[in-house]
Formats: structure tokens, C-alpha cells, sequence
């Protein structure tokens, strides 16, 4: 039967991790492979012996380079993983994927978002979590005693509800803590937005996890989005509308107040475990704001707190796009002086957007991540 005479690579090994994440998409983008487990000196050779013991097979046109699964190794995979099931199901896009460019990218920009997602820590393969999509809505809570990430597909595979979010960009939901967000990736180009499709993906999120299977975590919380990019030159477009206003995003009229934007980098990685662990973004929010004066919810302008001289601070650091658009018109609205936190690398791209509406004061990502506030481990 052609069958692999060899046993899968280990689960956390370059070769285990990229044999997973195919699974998961139908296609995984060579331009990703360096951003998994190892050297990147060492990934070349690596890729060479999962093609000559059969693992993975390239796959080459329009410029776009993938890796995908080799039949016996997808046979391999099952045997050891059942939970792969319904990736390799029929004609699902992640078991016969297509050939044209514009479904391509859509399986590179999901394999993007679980390479950042596993990156940070976040639960992303089926036998790492509960799938809460299949279980009775009223079964009784569901445990995750880490952030996790559903795909789109598995999202989608809730029932016949599923149908009515066909059209949503959404690559899927992180579910962190008390947060649950629906996630985006623009990649390398301004994202079309539509924001009645996001509206029912927003619904349908809330309905089946926030009132109904997280409940007890999440029934108070309204979902939220996170948007994942290639760089942070795309964030003024979603803020501003985007070149000539081609495209509306409604980040302050829109479907989430809460709408983050992080890089799908190692930054972004930071940033992005410091969203899922709130243990970590309260002693960083504590520490930054120590010598302020509280924050007044019900202030004018939008605030983490006051300065000596009564101006209001805002901690910015994780790209909430709608509450630093919300700061810097209220500044400019009420001509007032306010100060905005962000990490270094974020100054920039915040400018473009703001302008000269406000002081920024940047936070050194590489301080920060050697600092005791992101060595914080979990206590149960």
C-alpha cells in the first residue's frame, strides 16, 4: 500500500510541528517554515529528508511555494492522531486543497495565524483542547486551562448554523481567560471588510460560547477581534479607511469595541501571550501606570489614568485599535495634551494615524521581555 516504514517525527520537533499544521490547512507556505521550532540553518536539510522519507511533497505555482501531505503520511497521521478526522474528510479544503492563488492564500493565512498562536503558548492542534463546538450547549462547562485557537473550519462545523458564517474572513476564535475573540489576518495587503458577514460571525460566537458553552467564563463578556498582519504599516488602513478610502472598516461604528492589532512575528508573539494571560497584562498595566491618578471611566476622553499636570494617559501597547482612535479624537476634539504608551516598534505606525494629537512614549519590547513581568508563570 505504499505505506511509510518510518514513525512521525516528536510532536514538539520542527518535522512534528510542520507535519501538524499541514494537516490542519491542506497547504502550509514555505515563507513560514523559519518560524518554527530550531535553527533556520537547519530547516533546509530538514524539509529535504520529510520529502525523501515521503512526509511532505512541494507544491509550486504562481510564485506561491507550499508543503503538502503525502497520502501515506496523512494515513500515518490518523492512525496516531484520530482527532485529524476531519481534516482528512472528503473533499475539505484542508484534505484536497485547490489549485488557484486566491484559496492558496487563504490556507497560508491560517497556517500564519497558527504558527503566531502556537508560538505564544495558545492550544492550537484538536488533541490539545476540547472540541467545544461538538459538545451539548448545555453539557455542563467546558475546562481549557490554556488560551486556544479554533480554526475557522472547526468553527464552522458547529451545525447547520455554521452555513450562515460562510462569508466571514475570520480565521477562527482564541478563547483566553475571560476573552474570546474573533481573529483576522490581513497578511501583506489591506483585508476587505464586510461588516454584516463579521456581525454574524460576531453572533454566532456569541450565542454558542459566550451564552451557552462558556458561559460560567465568558457570559458577560461581548466577543472581541484581533486582526494579525505581516507588518504595522497596515494598521493606519484599518483606523483610516485605507488608500482613498477604498475599503470601510467601521473600527469605531463597527462589530467589536475591543479590536487588536498585533504581527504575526516574534513581537507579535509577545504581545499575543501577553493578551491571552490577563495575570500578566494587570502587572504590566499596574507598572506602567504607578504614579498616575485613577482612571475615570466616565471621562470625556479616554483614559488608563492622569499625569501630574491632569492629562490623560493611555496604555496602548496592544494595538486596541478603537480606543486609541477613540483617545486621539477626543484629544484633538477638546484640544487637550495626552500621552500614549506603546511598545517601540508600534511608534511609527501609531503616529501615521494620530499625528501630532498626542506625546507617545515608547516601551522597549526587549527590556520588556527579559523583565520578571513576562517571566510570570501561571498559578493554578
Amino acid at each position: 500500500m505504499n505505506e511509510i516504514d518510518k514513525s512521525l517525527p516528536p510532536a514538539d520537533s520542527f518535522g512534528g510541528e510542520l507535519l501538524a499544521l499541514i494537516a490542519m490547512t491542506g497547504e502550509f507556505p514555505a515563507t513560514q517554515a523559519d518560524r518554527l521550532t530550531g535553527s533556520p540553518s537547519y530547516h533546509e536539510k530538514l524539509l529535504l529528508n520529510l520529502k525523501q522519507e515521503r512526509f511532505i511533497r512541494s507544491y509550486v505555482k504562481n510564485g506561491l511555494r507550499g508543503y503538502r501531505l503525502t497520502a501515506p503520511a496523512k494515513r500515518l497521521l490518523l492512525s496516531q492522531f484520530p482527532t485529524l478526522l476531519p481534516f482528512f474528510t472528503g473533499n475539505a479544503v484542508t484534505n484536497a486543497p485547490k489549485y488557484d492563488v486566491k484559496r492558496r492564500l487563504r490556507l497560508h493565512n491560517v497556517s500564519s495565524v497558527l504558527v503566531t498562536m502556537h508560538n505564544a503558548g495558545v492550544a492550537i492542534l484538536p488533541w490539545e483542547k476540547p472540541d467545544v463546538f461538538q459538545l451539548p450547549k448545555q453539557g455542563g462547562e467546558v475546562s481549557l486551562d490554556r488560551p486556544t485557537f479554533y480554526t475557522s473550519r472547526e468553527v464552522k462545523a458547529v451545525g447547520p448554523r455554521g452555513k450562515n458564517v460562510t462569508s466571514s474572513r475570520s480565521t477562527g476564535v482564541l478563547i483566553a481567560d475571560d476573552e474570546v475573540l474573533s481573529v483576522y489576518n490581513t497578511g501583506d495587503v489591506e483585508m476587505r471588510w464586510y461588516t454584516a458577514s463579521e456581525l454574524r460571525m460576531k453572533t454566532l460566537l456569541n450565542e454558542e460560547l459566550c451564552q451557552s458553552r462558556l458561559s460560567a467564563r465568558c457570559g458577560k463578556k461581548d466577543v472581541s477581534a484581533l486582526m494579525l498582519s505581516d507588518n504595522m504599516e497596515h494598521m493606519a488602513a484599518f483606523m483610516t479607511g485605507g488608500k482613498r478610502q477604498k475599503h470601510k472598516y467601521d473600527i469605531l461604528n463597527g462589530a467589536f469595541r475591543h479590536f487588536y492589532y498585533l504581527t504575526n512575528d516574534h513581537a507579535g508573539e509577545v504581545l499575543l501571550r501577553t493578551l491571552c494571560d490577563r495575570r500578566i497584562r494587570d502587572t504590566l498595566d499596574r507598572v506602567l501606570t504607578d504614579g498616575l491618578s485613577p482612571r475615570v471611566p466616565d471621562a470625556s476622553v479616554e483614559n488608563d489614568g492622569f499625569d501630574e499636570n491632569g492629562d490623560p494617559v493611555l496604555l496602548g501597547y496592544l494595538c486596541d485599535m478603537p480606543r486609541i482612535l477613540r483617545f486621539s479624537n477626543a484629544l484633538t476634539r477638546e484640544g487637550r495634551e495626552g500621552t500614549l504608551l506603546c511598545f517601540d516598534f508600534q511608534v511609527e505606525a501609531i503616529r501615521a494615524v494620530c499625528g501630532e494629537s498626542m506625546t507617545i512614549t515608547p516601551i522597549y519590547l526587549e527590556s520588556y521581555e527579559g523583565s520578571d513581568i513576562y517571566r510570570l508563570e501561571k498559578v493554578d
